[in-house]
């Protein structure tokens, strides 16, 4: 019977989507194509990197037919919901809260006023001009241009090679752009314990199955990090400050954008890496100001505890975990989280969260 409820449930489900996409006058048949295909493309030895060079071309190959397809399937949802014309921009937000992003514009966009008729402030971030859009929880706002100038605000954002400052943190850096203090203006605490935004290599031999594992031993194996580092000021706000981080290692190069939105606590990090190691491991890693025995660690539908000791045989083999989308260490009122979008390989010891990137 339950099998039986699923069943019809599912069915209906379906229905409805292919309803849906129907109205927006898109041929089934080539989603139909483009979910066998990506299906394809999630054959196990795809997905670890362990086929021969020429499966991986055609999986890019195929993977973007099935991006063309999708990209055009949400480009009708969104035309069909939106419909602001060819002069408005409509922004979505998929989340269960209302929040504020920027949002960047258009080529030749350089004011926009929401659906209300309120200006917008803007700020230029690199070639491109972004907006401060505020945006309801599962749903959507349509901003359009406006007549004359952006609006200003007000902003306590500042901004030098060595320090990031809006109104609540004041981040200092050092030459290599590793964070040496992360205080809080409100309570007069610094979260950073040591260094934060540190990279961190280490030799990656392990016993068995290259393409898989990480063995414990990767820790005593540390190779030094010491190639040339620039900081530079990209942008001094007011809506978001930036710092570009170009370091060498080895024989890669990386790249970060580290970020300070006015009114926020939270650091983004915007890493691109050139990657030409062998037999490495990169991990960022977080020296916090936080005790705690357990670290939380978001899973699918919640979070695990872990512990942050070895104290037992069996923490000893959690030397590396995975988490989905953050890692946090909290004590009764205040907290330390790490963020992420795309790396979930994760290892946490006393006030050290190390984030590995590859």
């Amino acid at each position: 019977a339950e099998h039986g409820e699923f069943a019809l449930r599912e069915a209906e489900l379906w229905g409805g989507l292919a309803a849906l996409l129907r109205s927006f006058r898109y041929p089934m048949a080539d989603m139909d194509a483009a979910w066998k295909l990506l299906l394809l493309n999630q054959f196990h030895d795809i997905l670890p990197g362990s086929s021969i060079n020429r499966v991986y071309q055609e999986a890019e190959r195929d993977l973007a037919r099935v991006k063309t397809t999708a990209d055009a399937v949400a480009a009708a949802a969104r035309k069909r919901l939106a419909g602001g014309g060819k002069t408005a921009l409509t922004v979505f937000n998929s989340l269960g809260a209302q929040r504020t992003a920027l949002v960047e514009l258009p080529q030749g966009m350089t004011a926009v006023a929401d659906g209300a008729g309120v200006s917008l402030p803007v700020q230029k971030l690199g070639a491109r001009r972004v907006a401060e859009v505020t945006v309801p929880s599962c749903g959507w706002t349509t901003i359009r241009p406006a007549a004359g100038r952006a609006t200003t605000v007000a902003s306590a954002l500042q901004v030098s090679a060595r320090r990031l400052e809006n109104e609540y943190l004041r981040i200092d850096l050092d030459a290599r752009g590793e964070i040496t203090r992360v205080f809080d203006k409100e309570t007069g605490r610094d979260f950073a314990a040591g260094r934060c935004n540190t990279l961190r290599l280490y030799k990656d031999i392990p016993t068995n199955f290259d393409a898989w594992d990480i063995d414990s031993a990767y820790e005593k194996q540390p190779v030094p990090v010491d190639g040339e580092a620039t900081v530079k000021v990209v942008s001094e706000g007011p809506l978001v400050a930036v710092l570009k981080v170009t370091r060498k290692f080895g024989a890669s190069l990386l790249e970060q954008e580290i970020r300070l939105r006015r009114g926020s606590r939270r650091v983004d990090f915007k890493t691109r890496v050139d990657w030409r190691e062998r037999h490495r491991m990169l991990k960022v890693g977080f020296d916090v100001d936080i005790h705690a025995d357990e670290a939380l660690q978001e899973i699918q539908y919640g979070h695990v505890r872990r512990p942050t000791h070895r104290t037992r045989p069996h923490d000893h083999e959690r030397f590396e975990v995975c988490h989905h989308k953050w890692t946090a260490m909290v004590e009764e009122t205040r907290g330390v989280a790490i963020l992420n979008d795309c790396k979930y390989g994760v290892s946490v010891l006393g006030q050290t969260m190390n984030l590995t990137l590859l």
